[in-house]
C-alpha cells in the first residue's frame, strides 16, 4: 500500500502543486504571478533530486548501518517486501520533502517577504533546523547523518546565492525602471 502511495504521490505531485497554484494565483498581482511560474516545474525536479538522492545514496547507507548493528547484536536479518517497502517509503519521501525549502525561499524572496539579508542572519538557526532535519531522516550514524545534513545546507546556501542575485536583479530593474 505504502508503496503504491509513494508512486502514486509522485504522479500527482505536479498536479499538486498546479492546484496549490491554482489556489494562491488570485491572491498575487500579475506580476507576482508571472515570476512564480516558473518554479512549478522546479519544485518537481527538486522533488524528484530528493526521491533519487535518498533512494541511490541515503537508503543503501540506511540499509547497511542495519546490517552492521544486527551484526553487532548477533540479530538475523529477515526483511519482509512489507517491511521493506514501509523503511523505503520512510526515507524516500523526507528526504524528497527536505529538497523543496529552496523553491520556497526563492518565491518568498521574488515576492519581497524575505531578502538575502535575512537569509544571512538566520543563518546559524537554518543550519541547525537542517542539522535536527538530517538527524530525523538519517540513521544515528555519523556518516550518514552528515551525508544527508550536508546536500541540505548546500542546497540552503545555494538558495542563499541564487536569492541573492535574484534580490539584486529585482532592485536593479527597480531602480532603472
Amino acid at each position: 500500500m505504502k508503496c503504491a502511495f509513494l508512486f502514486a504521490l509522485l504522479f500527482t505531485v505536479p498536479v499538486l502543486l498546479y492546484q496549490l497554484w491554482a489556489f494562491v494565483r488570485p491572491g498575487l498581482t500579475e506580476a507576482e504571478a508571472r515570476s512564480a511560474s516558473p518554479y512549478i516545474p522546479v519544485a518537481f525536479m527538486l522533488f524528484l533530486s530528493g526521491l533519487s538522492f535518498s533512494y541511490w545514496v541515503v537508503f543503501p547507507m540506511m540499509l547497511r548501518f542495519m546490517k552492521k548493528m544486527n551484526r553487532t547484536i548477533g540479530a538475523i536479518e529477515t526483511y519482509g517486501i512489507d517491511r521493506y517497502f514501509s523503511f523505503l517509503f520512510d526515507v524516500l519521501f523526507p528526504m524528497a520533502v527536505a529538497f523543496e525549502p529552496p523553491v520556497v525561499l526563492l518565491f518568498l524572496t521574488r515576492i519581497g517577504p524575505l531578502t538575502p539579508e535575512r537569509l544571512k542572519v538566520t543563518r546559524k538557526y537554518a543550519y541547525v533546523g537542517l542539522a535536527i532535519v538530517g538527524s530525523c531522516i538519517s540513521p544515528p550514524d555519523m556518516v550518514s547523518h552528515l551525508s544527508v545534513t550536508v546536500p541540505l545546507i548546500l542546497l540552503f546556501e545555494i538558495s542563499v546565492v541564487v536569492s541573492g542575485r535574484q534580490w539584486r536583479a529585482m532592485q536593479q530593474k527597480l531602480t532603472n525602471g
